[in-house]
C-alpha cells in the first residue's frame, strides 16, 4: 500500500491531474486512492511540516456534493484541507483556519462600476485604462491585458487603490506569483526549498513579500475591512495579521481566477460568433437604459453566458474536505483523516445534460432540474468574492465585446496549462481581435 500510495503521488506530480481525475471516475461517481501529502504542524510552515499517507476519495455526483456542504464541521473540516496554502496566503487566512466561515464580500460593487467606467463614442474608459490602450486589434494571448484590468479591478474595489505606480507595479507581482504556482508546488511546497537553488522558490517568496508589504500599506486606508473571524460584524476589532492575510487571500487568489474565467468567455464567444452577435446586440440595446441595471440583471444573455463559462470552466478543479468521523460517501465511507475531493469540472459536465461538455447558455433560460453550480464551492467555505466576480465578469467581457469582434486562430488552444492552479489556459488564450468603428 505505501508503494502504491507514492506512485500514485508521483503520477499526480508528473501527469496531468484534470485527466487523472476524468480517467479514475470511468463510469463511477466516486473512486479512491492512497497518496502522500504535506501536513503542516503548526504555523513554523516553512520548518514544522512532512508527509503522510492518506485515503483520499474522490466525487462527481452532485447529491454527495450537497451533503458535503451541508455537513458540520463536527464530521468534516474544511481548512485543514486546505493546509497547503499557508505558505502563500498566511495562518489566518479564512481558507486555512477551522471555524472560520467565508462571509460573502460586501463590497459596494456597482459604486466602484459606476464611478470608474465612462463609456464615450470611441472608447470605454475603465478604471483608469481605456480598452483601446489594453487589447489592440491583432492576433495575441488575451489573458495578461485581462489579468491587468481584473487586478485594477480587485485595487480599487477593495483598497481604493488604483492608478498609481504603487497599484500598477502591485498588480505585476500578483501575475508573476500566480504565474509561478502550479498544482505541483501546492501539493508538494517542500519543493520550494530545494527550487530556490534554481531561483523559483526565492522569485515566489519576493513576490509574495512585495504583495504582502502592499496590503500592510494600504490597511491603514482599506475601503472594505470587513470583520472576518466573528458574524458580529464591523464592531469586533480584528488584528493586523487576520486582515493582511485575508486581504492577501482576495488579492491574489481572487483576480487570477476570475481573469481565467474571463479569457475562457471570451473564447467560447469567439468559437460561437453568433452568441457574441446576440451578445453584441443585446449590450448596444440596453447600454442607455443603464448599464449598471443591465449588468445587474441575471435574466440577460451575457449573465447566462457567465453562468455558463462557470459551469464549463470552473476557476479551480475541485473543493477539498477533511473527514473528521465516518462519513458516508456514495457507497464509500470516509474514516477520520480521509480527503474528499468533489471534482467540479466532472459534475459539471456529466450532470448537466448529455451535452454537458458544449458551451451552450440557452440551458439557464430554465434552471429548474439542473444541480447547483460549485464554481465557488459551498458550505463554511464558499468563496466570499462570489459576487464581485460575477459582476467583473459581466462588465469587463461587456466592455470586450462593445469595442471588438473575437475570432479564433491558428494558435489558439482551448486547453488549461497542466497542473495550474487555476483554470489557466494553456499559452494564455490567444484569440484574434478585431476593433469594432463607432
Amino acid at each position: 500500500m505505501k508503494f502504491s500510495a507514492l506512485l500514485n503521488t508521483v503520477r499526480w506530480m508528473v501527469s496531468d491531474q484534470r485527466r487523472l481525475l476524468a480517467e479514475g471516475f470511468g463510469e463511477r461517481d466516486t473512486y479512491e486512492m492512497e497518496v502522500y501529502i504535506p501536513i503542516y504542524a503548526s504555523k513554523h510552515i516553512f520548518r514544522d511540516k512532512g508527509f503522510a499517507r492518506r485515503r483520499v476519495i474522490f466525487v462527481r455526483d452532485p447529491k454527495i456534493f450537497a451533503s458535503v456542504f451541508k455537513s458540520s464541521e463536527e464530521l468534516l473540516d474544511a481548512s485543514s484541507a486546505y493546509a497547503f496554502v499557508k505558505p502563500y496566503f498566511g495562518e489566518k487566512s479564512i481558507l486555512v483556519e477551522k471555524g472560520v466561515s467565508h462571509h460573502t464580500a460586501k463590497q459596494a460593487v456597482y459604486n466602484v462600476i459606476s464611478q470608474n467606467m465612462q463609456i464615450g463614442s470611441d472608447d470605454v474608459l475603465f478604471f483608469g485604462y481605456t480598452i483601446g490602450e489594453i487589447f489592440k486589434s491583432g492576433t495575441y494571448p488575451v489573458m495578461r491585458p485581462v489579468q491587468l484590468i481584473s487586478g485594477a479591478f480587485v485595487l480599487r474595489t477593495i483598497f481604493g487603490e488604483q492608478g498609481s505606480e504603487l497599484a500598477d507595479e502591485t498588480i505585476q507581482h500578483a501575475i508573476t506569483e500566480m504565474e509561478s504556482l502550479s498544482g505541483v508546488f501546492l501539493e508538494m511546497p517542500a519543493v520550494v526549498r530545494w527550487a530556490r537553488r534554481l531561483g523559483i522558490g526565492l522569485s515566489i517568496r519576493r513576490e509574495r513579500i512585495a504583495l504582502r508589504k502592499f496590503v500592510i500599506r494600504q490597511i491603514a486606508r482599506t475601503t472594505v475591512l470587513d470583520d472576518w473571524t466573528s458574524p458580529a460584524g464591523r464592531d469586533v476589532p480584528v488584528d493586523r495579521t487576520t486582515a493582511v492575510d485575508n486581504l492577501m487571500t482576495i488579492l491574489v487568489a481572487g483576480f487570477e481566477t476570475t481573469a481565467a474565467t474571463i479569457a475562457w468567455l471570451l473564447y467560447e464567444l469567439a468559437n460561437r460568433p453568433e452568441i457574441q452577435i446576440a451578445l453584441r446586440d443585446e449590450i448596444l440595446r440596453r447600454i442607455n437604459d443603464g448599464m449598471l441595471d443591465y449588468l445587474a440583471a441575471d435574466d440577460t444573455l451575457i449573465a447566462r453566458c457567465v453562468f455558463e463559462v462557470m459551469r464549463l470552466h470552473p476557476s479551480l478543479p475541485f473543493v477539498v474536505r477533511q473527514a473528521i468521523g465516518e462519513f458516508p460517501v456514495g457507497d464509500l465511507t470516509a474514516q477520520p483523516n480521509d480527503y474528499i475531493v468533489l471534482a467540479l469540472e466532472e459534475m459539471h459536465q456529466r450532470y448537466f445534460g448529455e451535452d454537458g461538455a458544449r458551451f451552450r447558455p440557452e440551458r439557464f433560460q430554465v434552471k429548474d432540474g439542473l444541480p447547483k453550480l460549485a464554481t465557488f464551492g459551498g458550505g463554511i467555505k464558499a468563496c466570499p468574492g462570489r459576487a464581485v466576480a460575477v459582476q467583473e465578469i459581466r462588465t469587463i467581457v461587456a466592455l470586450i465585446v462593445l469595442s471588438f469582434s473575437l475570432r479564433l486562430s491558428d494558435a489558439t488552444d482551448p486547453r488549461v496549462g497542466r497542473n495550474r492552479v487555476s483554470a489557466t489556459p494553456k499559452g494564455g488564450m490567444v484569440l484574434s481581435l478585431d476593433r469594432i468603428s463607432a
